[in-house]
């Protein structure tokens, strides 16, 4: 698989956070993988269900907007690191809006012929 490729399948991800697309986002997901999330607003997170749980919030709403931009790709066998730069904007509890820059890297492997995210991380580059 080229970087290209791989290239596509996170961004696939990707593209499946952005448009709120659930069966898509869990398609990239594995119960029996063990799998780690750092992120900004949950802390550390040791499983796929808690990580599920916690973008429910997303994928149930209806306000924000949630585009990225690549920023690095590595490939080794069986295991693909990708990172984005996002660009999340949306509204607080009292409906002011905000807008984050964050650095996002996550970490896909391979089995039997399908990527799933395995370890996620954000960073709060930027908030306004």
């Amino acid at each position: 698989m080229s970087f290209d490729e791989f290239s596509d399948v996170a961004l696939g991800y990707y593209d499946a956070v952005s448009k709120r697309d659930r069966k898509k986002f869990e398609s990239y997901l594995n119960d029996d993988l063990s799998f780690t999330a750092i992120l900004s607003n949950e802390g550390l997170l040791t499983d796929v269900g808690t990580f599920r749980n916690s973008q429910d919030f997303w994928f149930k709403g209806t306000s924000g907007s949630f585009t990225v931009k690549p920023h690095g790709v590595w490939l080794g066998d069986g295991v693909g690191h990708f990172s984005v730069i996002a660009d999340y904007r949306n509204q607080n509890g009292n409906g002011t809006e905000f807008a984050k820059v964050i650095y996002i890297s996550s970490v896909f492997k391979k089995i039997s012929q399908q990527w799933f995210l395995v370890h996620i991380q954000n960073t709060v580059l930027e908030t306004r």
